[in-house]
C-alpha cells in the first residue's frame, strides 16, 4: 500500500494488485481533500477525514480533548494534521464522549508534517498510526 501527499489539498492512498509475477497495475486509490478545523473549547465536529488543526483564536499553541462524533458511523478513519506555524496537543483521554485513546497513552504533541490516523469505535477514538518528525525523536 502507498501513501502519497500528491498535491497540497489531495491526500492519495492506493494499493497494487499483482496481476501475475512480472506487472503490477493500480488497482484503486481514494483521495482525501484536506479541511481545516479550528479547535474550540477542547475540540472538533468534522465532517471530512481529512483534518488540518487550527489553534483557536489567534494563537499558535492549543489541546484537542475531543472529537465530536455527531453524523459519523462507526469506524470512521480521519487522518489529523497541523497547519503551518501551529503546536496541537493531542490530549490522551481526555474524559468526556468523544475522548481520544492513543497507543502509548500519553499526550502527543503535533507539528507541521506529522499525521495521527484515528477510528472511532463506540462514542471513542482509537489510534490507528502515527508519523513523527525525525527532529523530535533525536535526544
Amino acid at each position: 500500500m502507498a501513501l502519497t501527499k500528491a498535491t497540497p489539498d489531495v491526500l492519495s492512498l492506493a494499493y497494487v494488485q499483482k496481476t501475475d509475477d512480472t506487472e503490477n497495475v493500480m488497482g484503486g486509490s481514494i483521495a482525501l481533500t484536506e479541511a481545516a478545523y479550528t479547535i474550540a473549547t477542547g475540540a472538533i465536529t468534522p465532517t471530512r477525514s481529512n483534518i488540518e488543526l487550527d489553534a483557536e483564536g489567534a494563537g499558535t499553541t492549543d489541546t484537542l480533548d475531543q472529537i465530536v462524533t455527531t453524523s459519523l458511523s462507526d469506524d470512521t478513519i480521519i487522518i489529523l494534521s497541523v497547519a503551518a506555524s501551529q503546536v496541537i496537543t493531542i490530549n490522551d483521554a481526555g474524559g468526556a464522549a468523544g475522548q481520544i485513546h492513543l497507543i502509548d497513552d500519553t499526550d502527543f504533541v503535533m507539528s507541521v508534517n506529522e499525521r495521527l490516523c484515528l477510528i472511532r469505535d463506540g462514542a471513542d477514538w482509537y489510534e490507528c498510526w502515527r508519523t513523527t518528525s525525525r527532529a523530535s525523536l533525536l535526544p
